[in-house]
């Protein structure tokens, strides 16, 4: 009886939705002939107005003036390159640059964690034999405060780098280069 009634429900609907009028598409296209125009005095902002023209890359070294802030391109010349071929290059700068950067980030991560593995196995000889600790605790001492100092020196350049990713990516994001070129 359940399924007979299921079945009869099922029915009715499939029946009722050609009946119900227009599709979706149909539906679209009626709103969209009906969308209302702006005022004249209303601002429209559309994906072409808010188009960003490229800002120029900083310099790492000392930070740059608006006035004598120019892209490679406007030094060689306004027509050298179009405005698309310019923005083309400086993600590929930016790009260039942050690849560069998690290299260096990936190398002294790699770094770290080699010294980290090498120092516990160091500090488990040690206190494995017990002649060792008794003749050499001082030497030992000494040991583990280099390799301390060397990791937190480590550290500190992991994090600077980071830091650097993060200020170009910045940078990148300002001069209006997509997130999706920017690795």
């Amino acid at each position: 009886m359940k399924l007979r009634i299921a079945i009869f429900l099922v029915a009715a609907i499939v029946a009722a939705l050609p009946a119900a009028g227009q599709s979706l598409a149909d539906r679209a296209r009626e709103l969209r002939k009906q969308k209302r125009t702006p005022a004249a005095n209303e601002k429209v902002y559309t994906n072409e107005s808010l188009s960003l023209r490229p800002a120029p890359a900083i310099s790492e070294s000392k930070p740059a003036d608006a006035k004598d802030a120019k892209t490679p391109a406007a030094e060689e010349g306004e027509d050298a390159a179009s405005p698309e071929e310019q923005k083309a290059a400086l993600a590929a700068d930016f790009r260039a640059r942050i690849t560069k950067a998690q290299g260096e980030l990936a190398t002294l991560q790699r770094e770290v964690n080699i010294a980290q593995r090498e120092n516990q196995i160091q500090t488990a000889q040690f206190y494995a034999d017990a002649g060792n600790r008794l003749r050499d605790e001082k030497k030992f001492a000494e040991e583990q405060k280099r390799i301390i100092a060397d990791l937190q020196d480590k550290q500190r350049k992991i994090t600077e780098t980071q830091a650097l990713i993060e200020q170009l990516r910045d940078q990148a994001r300002r001069a209006g280069i997509p997130p999706g070129q920017i690795p």
